[in-house]
């Protein structure tokens, strides 16, 4: 049976309620000193698992709830939620963008190390709540699908590669590469990004792994980089990827980048470009509350974009486990 819109709304609007009840005995327990178990967190957990998702059917795009409720709606999950969000170490820099955006590196440090902290008796637990959501599931699964394709490429190619990674970050998935490599020489990487914290963390990654001969740092600001006020010094690349940048851009710099990509790779060279795909039903939870507001696309979307740069057309589209996050693969013409 299909539940009026109006219900779903009246509904998410008493599970807020329940939500905080339940988050107020949680604190009562965690104040007389007691453990949290598992099981009462796994309700706890589950409860505002359903909430996101109450909130999506209701405000994604396909709804018919009128334009005026949706804000509505959107307010009060913020207005409830927020105030939580807050008392958390890692999933509130999602919101406050202490580094100018939503995900930045030290994000992605704590959800790969799975640091839940934060103020008082709650923030802790909401925090863990949101290090277990299939959002930072996916985060940790591109990293280890990255990795493992990063391997394969160097594997198979059979000759020194050269690889560039695009809004770097801490270039996690490279750093676990070449872990497992057993001879680092054989690939060549370049990590781009603006942000000197994120760029200086992996210098210090690449000297306590012993591996500065082969990776180099390059800040640059990427729209300056599309629009040709700056230059990159790049050999012929093999790869060039980027696993979290296009969710930022309007179509038509996504184009602008694989045109940018396409003169950096040699003949056959290959890139690879991550994006959140509109399946994602914590899109309107990251939209509302966090202000994470990320483009999402689907395949479709991914196939058309392509087709208009200069690569033509898409080799594979592929996808992380839990399906959220979608990979697209082109190669540059020999």
């Amino acid at each position: 049976m299909v539940v009026p819109l109006m219900q779903q709304k009246e509904s998410l609007v008493e599970d807020l309620r329940t939500y905080r009840r339940e988050l107020e005995e949680v604190k009562t327990v965690l104040s007389d000193g007691l453990a949290l178990s598992e099981e009462r967190y796994k309700t706890v957990y589950d409860h505002a698992i359903h909430i996101v998702k109450m909130a999506h059917l209701l405000l994604r795009p396909q709804s018919e709830l009128p334009d005026e409720e949706k804000k509505a709606v959107g307010e009060l999950l913020r207005a409830e939620i927020l105030p939580l969000v807050l008392l958390t170490e890692t999933t509130s820099r999602f919101y406050t963008k202490p580094l100018g955006y939503a995900g930045d590196y030290q994000v992605l440090e704590n959800i790969y190390h799975y640091i839940a902290g934060g103020k008082g008796r709650l923030g802790p637990v909401i925090d863990r709540i949101h290090l277990d959501a299939p959002t930072s599931v996916t985060v940790r699964n591109r990293r280890k699908l990255l990795a493992e394709y990063l391997l394969k490429f160097v594997r198979q190619s059979n000759k020194p590669v050269q690889i560039m990674c695009i809004a770097a970050g801490s270039a996690r998935e490279i750093f676990d590469m070449y872990d497992q490599l057993e001879d680092p020489s054989v690939v060549r990487c370049i990590l781009v990004d603006f942000d000197e914290a994120a760029l200086a963390f992996a210098e210090q990654l690449s000297i306590e792994k012993k591996l500065t001969p082969f990776i180099r740092t390059i800040r640059e600001n990427l729209p300056n980089l599309l629009t040709g006020r700056s230059k990159l010094n790049a050999p012929p690349l093999d790869l060039v990827y980027s696993m979290g940048v296009i969710d930022y851009f309007q179509d038509k710099y996504v184009v602008k980048l694989l045109q940018f990509i396409y003169p950096l790779l040699a003949p056959g060279g290959t890139t690879l470009l991550g994006n959140f795909h509109k399946s994602n039903p914590f899109k309107e939870y990251m939209d509302y509350v966090l202000e994470w507001k990320l483009i999402h696309r689907d395949e479709a979307d991914m196939e058309r974009l392509f087709q208009t740069s200069p690569f033509k057309k898409t080799n594979q589209i592929f996808f992380e486990n839990q399906r959220l996050n979608m990979f697209t693969e082109a190669r540059k013409e020999r």
